[in-house]
Formats: structure tokens, C-alpha cells, sequence
């Protein structure tokens, strides 16, 4: 299967002038931004991270392993990436307000400049802020983007405006939330399978962005789905076994440099997405706050701060979740166990 580090391999010799910043640009540049960059020096080109002293840091997200080194590599060493600059690193986490954010702007040679909204990260407290999008507008992040995108792009030209997963949400808020002078410079906005809005009715009129928004989901798409109607989006090919095709490196591509593209394609989660978003309609903000509490109330019990350390320690975490989870009162545990059964069992 080609993926997007075959598009390197293929047409990494190319500029922009050659072939323009196109939908796998903007993939390349999404699974990049997991990158940790805020560890490196600001302003420094990709190539310039291998040689940084902050490089060890920078797969420090372990979730991405051999994929991740290879993609980074890759693009470093190919004329179209290698002199790309990394600029306006931004990265909150704190705690005390679920807040997990990052945010960066790559600058590649001889192309507008590209502003990336990380998705959610290996960071428990990144996760709890997704799920708070189910009742509260906006969460933090959503008004740190809108700030970043307003603040980072007053001194430069046109741009583009990308996000992955979460930072696919995050891409299309600050646009929707951008003053005039900043809308008139945005060349488009890629949103690669993000959620949508819990109350769509409270986002800005899209007006003249409603050309500029490009929404891609996997040929099943789960994450893209929630929180939103069947509007328009692109389908791309991909492979892996059911939500696994949400990682953009099973993202199929063709020998022209583009994704390939389904007509109407075939969205297996399409009956669960239903179902889950219709009992989020049912329930109210404060059941939808009560369970998001409860779920990761839970995890803080079980000293989970990261998915990594979840993971390397499962055994013992699952007893301690299993505990905490049998000393909810009952109404929390009945919404808790609900929901999650029609995440598990569809």
C-alpha cells in the first residue's frame, strides 16, 4: 500500500513550484506536528532538528514508533521538506483547566506558510478536554486556537490552516472564529477526520470560507463523525482494521501525488456514530459533565497521566480503574457503563 511516506519517496524531489501544497502536504505536515517541537530550537529547518540537541525529546510520544522516525527522516532528507522552517511553537498543558493544546507554523520553501493544530497527544488530560467537547463550548483549546491563529499570523501573507483528529476541530473553530483580515488570507483549511461541534448552531456564519474548507474522513470513519451530521467530506482509501484507519499513515495515496478518493465508499461505524451522537442530544450538559468526571475521575484514581504509562503498566492500572469504577455511586456508574457499552458493543 502507498502512503504518504511513499509521496515522499516519490515527490519529495519536487517544490511547491512544481507540484503545489496539495491535501498530502497537509497529512505529511499533520502526523509531523506529533512531533515534539516545542524541545527544539524556534525557527530551526527540519533537517536542523536531526542534528538539535533537543532531538532525543522529540518521539517522546510513544504511541508513534518505526512509522514516525521513518516519516521524519524521510522529509528532512528530501528537497521538498529539508528546508522547511518550525516556527511559533505553542504547547499548554495544565491540568488544573483540562487544557492540552499545541500549535506551529511550518514555513516550506517557495510555499505559503502552514499553521497545524496538533490532535490530541499521549497526555490523559488532552483526552478529557475531547470528550468535554460533548457539553462545553468552547473548551480551552478551541479558544487558544482561535488566539493563536489571530496573534501568529498578523506578519505574514497567505496561509493554510491544518489540523489531524482533534487539531482538525481546532483548525476549522479558529477559522470559523477569525476577524475578516484574517479569513481574506486563509487559502484553505484541511480538517483530516477532526470531530465536529456538539451546538453547530453556535459557531460563526462560514460565509466566505465555505469554499476554503476541506474536510477528508477514512473510508470508515469513526472520530470524524461524532458531533455531526453526514456533511460533505471527502472520503479517502485507506487500510487497517476498523478506528485504526483514523492514523493518516493508513491513508492510501497514488502515484500523481493525491490521495485516493472513494465515491460515496462504504462508513461501517456510520449506525454506532448515529447512535452515540443521538444519546448525546438525549442527555444534558450536566449528565454529559457527570459522566466525562466520572470516566476520567477514574483514571486520576488509577495515577493514569499518560496513555504510554497506561499501556506499560495495564495489569496493574486495571485493577486500580476496576476498584475506583466500583465505588461510583449508581447513577454515575449507569451513565458511565451506557455509554461506554455503545462504544464498545456498537
Amino acid at each position: 500500500m502507498a502512503g504518504i511516506i511513499d509521496f515522499i519517496l516519490i515527490h519529495g524531489g519536487k517544490g511547491f513550484g512544481e507540484l503545489p501544497f496539495c491535501p498530502v502536504d497537509a497529512a505529511v505536515l499533520c502526523q509531523l506536528s506529533y512531533l515534539k517541537f516545542e524541545y527544539v530550537k524556534a525557527g530551526e529547518t527540519l533537517l536542523d532538528t536531526l542534528r538539535d540537541g533537543g532531538r532525543a525529546r522529540l518521539f517522546e510520544d510513544s504511541r508513534f514508533g518505526d512509522d514516525q522516525r521513518r516519516l521524519l527522516f524521510e522529509a528532512a532528507f528530501s528537497p521538498r521538506y529539508q528546508n522547511m522552517r518550525i516556527k511559533s511553537v505553542h504547547s499548554v498543558r495544565d491540568e488544573g483547566s483540562d487544557t492540552c493544546f499545541c500549535a506551529m507554523i511550518f514555513e516550506p520553501e517557495d510555499c505559503e506558510s502552514v499553521v497545524v493544530f496538533r490532535g490530541t497527544d499521549e497526555y490523559v488530560v488532552g483526552w478529557k478536554e475531547d470528550f468535554a467537547m460533548a457539553y462545553k463550548s468552547p473548551v480551552p483549546s478551541q479558544t487558544l486556537a482561535a488566539e493563536y491563529l489571530a496573534r501568529e499570523t498578523a506578519g505574514i501573507g497567505d496561509f493554510f490552516v491544518c489540523g489531524h483528529s482533534k487539531g482538525g476541530n481546532l483548525a476549522r473553530y479558529a477559522a470559523l472564529h477569525a476577524a475578516e483580515d484574517v479569513r481574506s488570507r486563509i487559502k484553505m483549511v484541511y480538517d483530516l477526520d477532526g470531530p465536529g461541534f456538539s451546538s453547530e448552531g453556535s459557531l460563526p456564519d462560514i460565509g466566505d470560507l465555505g469554499g476554503k474548507i476541506t474536510k477528508l474522513t477514512p473510508r470508515l470513519s469513526l472520530v470524524g463523525r461524532l458531533f455531526q451530521s453526514d456533511a460533505a467530506a471527502i472520503r479517502v482509501d485507506s487500510d487497517g482494521p476498523a478506528v485504526l484507519q483514523h492514523d493518516i499513515f493508513n491513508w492510501k495515496t497514488d502515484e500523481h501525488g493525491d490521495f485516493i478518493y472513494l465515491d460515496g465508499g462504504i462508513d461501517g461505524f456510520r449506525p454506532l456514530t448515529a447512535r452515540l451522537n443521538a444519546n448525546v442530544a438525549q442527555l444534558s450538559p450536566e449528565q454529559l459533565e457527570r459522566f466525562v468526571e466520572a470516566l476520567f475521575g477514574v483514571l486520576k484514581d488509577a495515577d493514569v497521566d499518560n496513555l504510554a504509562d497506561f499501556g506499560k503498566h495495564w495489569l496493574r492500572n486495571s485493577k486500580k480503574i476496576l476498584s475506583a469504577y466500583i465505588d461510583l455511586d449508581d447513577k454515575t456508574r449507569e451513565v458511565l457503563t451506557d455509554t461506554l457499552s455503545e462504544l464498545i458493543l456498537g
